[in-house]
């Protein structure tokens, strides 16, 4: 009888003490499951912001590639057909953002409703700015066929929401040079430019 008893007491101890071994490597588990979790949100989170950058600068660099290839064929057209043609935004308001129209130019140099053009190109990324800087006017490009009257000299720039940036420049043949310019770059050329030239650092 003795032993029986102190065989029970042995027993339930070693079941009591399984079943806390158990509870501690439950909880254990639990711990590292959780922290599995926290690395693994934070591996997505970062994922997920470098493919937003990658998308941006695929966005970026896929309208300056437009922009040139408008400029390139606004050239070739006016060279192969012998008439002086015209690069202006797809609307009137001046805003590059969303396209640009390619027509034979006129006394205005802007495209007439309803009149016939060449060739449209437009693009719709929302987060992209696009403006024009040229020697004669903002609100249009003339390439002529003659090679001293050709005028599309300037610059056009692309920028995205977060300050990076394409330039693509002009010269007076209508020849192209990219220039790009990352938003750290970007936002320091900005501080520069508000300081007076008195300022101290």
């Amino acid at each position: 009888m003795y032993y029986q008893a102190k065989s029970s007491a042995s027993n339930i101890a070693q079941t009591t003490k399984l079943q806390l071994l158990d509870t501690k490597n439950a909880g254990q588990s639990l711990i590292e499951l959780l922290v599995a979790l926290v690395i693994l949100g934070i591996i997505s989170c970062y994922a997920m912001s470098s493919m937003s950058l990658l998308h941006r600068k695929n966005a970026l660099q896929k309208t300056a590639d437009e922009i040139k290839q408008a400029i390139y064929f606004a050239k070739t057209e006016a060279v192969i057909n012998a008439h002086t043609v015209t690069l202006t935004p797809l609307l009137e308001q001046g805003n590059w953002s969303l396209g640009m129209r390619l027509f034979i130019d006129n006394n205005l140099h802007h495209y007439i409703k309803d009149s016939p053009f060449i060739r449209v190109w437009s693009w719709n990324h929302k987060a992209i700015r696009i403006s024009w800087h040229g020697f004669e006017s903002e609100h249009y490009l003339r390439f002529s066929p003659d090679l001293l009257e050709r005028t599309a000299n300037g610059y056009f720039i692309i920028q995205d929401d977060l300050n990076n940036s394409v330039k693509i420049v002009l010269n007076r043949l209508a020849r192209v040079v990219e220039q790009r310019t990352p938003a750290a770059v970007s936002i320091q050329h900005n501080i520069v430019g508000l300081r007076s030239p008195g300022a101290t650092q």
